[in-house]
């Protein structure tokens, strides 16, 4: 009876420690046209917005085949981990440059994206004045960012919307647009992602969401190694 009592000790000293603490993360969700999909933020240990400037914004004006964007007549969006950091950003780049003069009018874009966390911010604008959030925030202490894009055929447009912390779900509004005529939600690599399409007009949105996930804990070493030596304990004295 006393040796039950050692190991009802041993078994209750380990019970807090046999399994791993669970590992919290966050996943992230688009829903778009009735269909959701799962997300993976591009990533790389650079700034959202260094990443834009070199990723869309200097290969625009650049020759030569870029991997991830921009394409003529077409919006782009993604999001965005700064592996450095851990923050969050969701991006847009619109158009490709087709003409060489930057006189021609070639495309525009008005968007509200409402239901983002506290602490967002527009973290690039391609052109200044562009995208900027709005002042104030909603009863449920969300903010809203509009973008009010507009440019010509030498060039793209667009920005990055950081400090997308916690969980979070942000409607992308279409206001008005003209002169695009594809949509791509960009996931996966950074180097060669994946592009989801979406069927988008004047007046219809698409949903971007971030949500906790709880991975199912697992045996943590150090209390396996525990369980053995008080099983091995236990047939000894038996």
């Amino acid at each position: 009876m006393a040796n039950l009592h050692k190991l009802t000790g041993i078994l209750a000293t380990l019970a807090g420690l046999v399994l791993a603490p669970a590992a919290s993360a966050f996943e992230y969700e688009l829903v778009t046209d009735g269909s959701s999909y799962d997300l993976t933020p591009l990533a790389d240990a650079r700034s959202a917005a260094t990443f834009y400037s070199n990723e869309f914004y200097h290969r625009a004006k650049s020759v030569g085949d870029p991997d991830i964007g921009p394409e003529e007549d077409t919006a782009l969006f993604y999001l965005y981990e700064d592996t450095s950091s851990g923050d969050i950003s969701l991006g847009v780049v619109l158009d490709a440059p087709d003409g060489v003069n930057g006189r021609a009018y070639d495309g525009d874009l008005d968007m509200l994206f409402s239901g983002l966390p506290a602490g967002a911010s527009v973290s690039f604008s391609d052109d200044g004045g562009e995208f900027s959030m709005i002042a104030g925030s909603a009863p449920d202490g969300t903010r809203s960012a509009q973008g009010d894009w507009a440019w010509l055929d030498c060039c793209t447009d667009g920005g990055v919307l950081s400090g997308l912390s916690g969980t979070w779900e942000t409607t992308a509004e279409m206001l008005n647009f003209s002169q695009l005529d594809s949509f791509y939600f960009l996931t996966g690599s950074a180097s060669n992602p994946q592009a989801i399409a979406m069927d988008l007009e004047v007046g219809e949105s698409f949903v971007v969401r971030a949500y906790e996930s709880t991975e199912v804990p697992t045996p943590a070493p150090l209390a396996l190694m525990a369980a053995g030596i008080a099983g091995a304990w236990w047939r000894r004295r038996g």
